[in-house]
């Protein structure tokens, strides 16, 4: 049975009251099929140490996240194995169940449980228990007949999770930064665009044109291919999800989705899918190398921007008419209650 956590540890580097509106989320942990049966997973969220396993090898929804935290010696849980869907730790002879109780020793104390659930290929927690906010339903991340499925492993980038996603979002920066890629610096402008609620108050979505520079991964000579204007539409899931989705000019598409957490204040974690209904049959390595590649321009930027939390006054950086999503999602975050005195 899974137990909320109900204050952020002794050393963690939110704001506590921040710390407790982001416990209350749901946020993604490890993609499902890196979890290795019989191994365990060190992981870290929200400044706190986790530990992950497969209880079951044959279900794929048969997880167990608890704290790193060995009750009877205070350790950590590093050199624990997996056997039979128990977690045996061999320092202290002492087995635990995926509810956590303690099998070797019932009278003893037991591992802390952490609230999960198994979503588009992700193992996702909520520390609190219960989750204010639900994850976005997506359902074609679970089509494999008309979709060809990719995925990159997951990426750690030293700024905070609101960073990194208002930069996935932005679309001012385009033709600037991803000169190597896509970006067309000959038409650099961003048509004017109107944000759209999603239903429920769940986030935003929006679509521009886009004049993109057709460059083939492998293609050194970047920024001189082939123009094609494309319609980029755009999904905010409220707080840390997003999708985009690229309408080719001969009626294809190619999703990208983006799931980001907070490891800390500074630091997140990105968990990104793609997925596109053309060459089903073919290789997923080209797709897969580009997007390392469009992720290598936005690194640096951001990771360099300061403060290292996105302002949630307004006044405090200068917007353009291109940043009317960042304005949203600024006023969002600041309606979710975060910002002491930033947000993460």
């Amino acid at each position: 049975m899974s137990q909320a956590i109900a204050q952020p540890p002794r050393a963690t580097s939110f704001d506590p009251a921040d710390w407790r509106i982001l416990a209350a989320l749901w946020h993604p942990l490890a993609f499902a099929e890196d979890v290795p049966p019989g191994q365990t997973l060190a992981l870290r969220l929200l400044d706190l140490d986790l530990r992950l396993w497969r209880a079951a090898p044959a279900s794929a929804d048969a997880f167990v996240t608890v704290l790193d935290l060995c009750p009877l010696r205070g350790a950590n849980l590093a050199g624990c194995r997996v056997e039979d869907g128990a977690l045996v730790n061999p320092h202290t002879a002492r087995s635990y169940a995926a509810d956590g109780a303690c099998l070797s020793h019932p009278a003893e104390a037991g591992l802390f449980v952490v609230r999960h659930r198994v979503t588009h290929g992700i193992v996702w927690v909520c520390l609190a228990g219960e989750a204010t906010h639900d994850l976005p339903a997506w359902p074609e991340l679970a089509d494999t007949v008309t979709l060809k499925q990719m995925r990159l492993p997951p990426l750690e980038w030293a700024c905070s999770v609101s960073r990194e996603i208002e930069n996935f979002m932005d679309v001012a920066h385009l033709s600037w930064l991803h000169t190597g890629t896509f970006g067309n610096r000959e038409r650099p402008e961003i048509p004017a665009y109107q944000l759209e609620d999603l239903p429920g108050g769940a986030g935003y979505r929006f679509a521009i044109r886009y004049p993109r520079r057709s460059v083939e991964a492998h293609c050194d000579d970047a920024g001189t291919g082939q123009v094609e204007d494309l319609t980029l539409d755009y999904d905010l899931h409220l707080p840390f999800c997003t999708r985009l989705v690229i309408h080719f000019p001969d009626g294809t598409h190619y999703r990208i989705y983006n799931f980001a957490a907070p490891v800390s204040r500074r630091r997140c974690r990105i968990f990104m899918r793609m997925a596109r209904d053309f060459d089903l049959g073919g290789s997923a390595e080209t797709s897969e190398d580009l997007q390392r590649r469009v992720l290598a321009e936005d690194q640096p930027m951001v990771e360099a921007q300061r403060p290292e939390e996105i302002p949630l006054d307004l006044t405090e950086e200068f917007h353009i008419a291109a940043d009317r999503l960042s304005a949203a999602y600024r006023r969002a975050l600041r309606d979710l209650g975060l910002g002491h005195p930033l947000s993460s």
